[in-house]
């Protein structure tokens, strides 16, 4: 997106709380188990969530799929706790996310490791790319991760509360 483009669109205006002739809109989680694209996506690939967030062409297809709707923004497809794997803190979904070895001890923390994201987590940065090139300036992008304290909750509870 150019900068002319991202100053002037719609749903940036109003995260800067300029004036906007109505509200923005964009979907969290956008590929939520009502949408029948994201089903028929599902079904064809036959693949565990956790894949789909590690292959780009289909995580930014799902990201996609709400442009369909003319929303304002378009949200990654990722989940929050990617950035935990890589510390050492693998977890798998049953259906939610699951950690293997949650942090109980010291010696539990001092195996975590720090990464290089662009390393460790490339799928990312690719499914990034592949979505700007899609969207061509048309809408933003937002991305996100999960809150140092949020992931501190995880890794310590081990799931997700509820």
């Amino acid at each position: 997106m150019s900068p002319a483009q991202t100053e002037n669109h719609l749903f940036l205006r109003a995260l800067r709380r300029e004036p906007t002739p109505r509200v923005p809109v964009w979907l969290m989680r956008q590929a939520g188990r009502a949408d029948p694209a994201y089903r028929r996506l599902r079904e064809r690939n036959n693949l565990p969530l956790d894949e789909l967030f590690r292959r780009p062409d289909l995580a930014a297809e799902i990201s996609l799929l709400p442009e369909r709707f003319g929303v304002d923004a378009i949200i990654l497809f990722q989940d929050i706790l990617t950035p935990l794997a890589p510390m050492g803190a693998a977890f798998r979904f049953r259906p939610g996310p699951v950690l293997e070895d949650p942090v109980r001890e010291e010696r539990d923390v001092e195996r975590l490791t720090a990464f290089d994201p662009a390393d460790a987590l490339p799928f990312v940065g690719e499914t990034i790319g592949r979505i700007r090139r899609a969207l061509a300036g048309r809408l933003p992008l937002i991305g996100f991760a999960g809150a140092p304290l949020t992931l501190a909750c995880f890794l310590i509870e081990g799931k997700s509360p509820g």
